[in-house]
């Protein structure tokens, strides 16, 4: 996925908000997200609600393809932040709702010029 097509300041407010679960698809979906955007994890992670029992805290990825971003990851990581399914400990900032709604209306815009 080219991030010229997404708000690449509205990703990175994403990914350097968090992740929005301790699920290890969703973990690893923002971690990918922190990884394109060379974000440091213990800059995330230090400031987490979730990491007290996250197993994945300040862990790094794999060395892989850091020029792509796969639309899959990235979906399932604004989506669960769009319909709030995040543990209760995690509140999002309205500054993150806003960020994730532009980047679904982004993503809508994208898939009705693609079809």
């Amino acid at each position: 996925m080219k991030t010229r097509w997404l708000s690449g300041s509205d990703l990175k407010k994403v990914a350097l908000f968090g992740c929005p679960s301790i699920a290890k698809k969703n973990v690893l979906s923002a971690k990918r997200l922190r990884t394109y955007f060379r974000i440091q994890e213990d800059n995330v992670c230090s400031k987490c609600a979730l990491k007290v029992s996250c197993k994945f805290v300040n862990q790094n990825l794999r060395k892989g393809d850091m020029t792509n971003l796969h639309l899959a990851g990235v979906m399932r990581v604004i989506t669960l932040y769009a319909l709030e399914s995040v543990p209760p400990q995690l509140v999002i900032p309205d500054e993150i709702k806003a960020s994730v709604s532009r980047l679904l209306m982004d993503i809508l815009r994208l898939s009705q010029t693609v079809s």
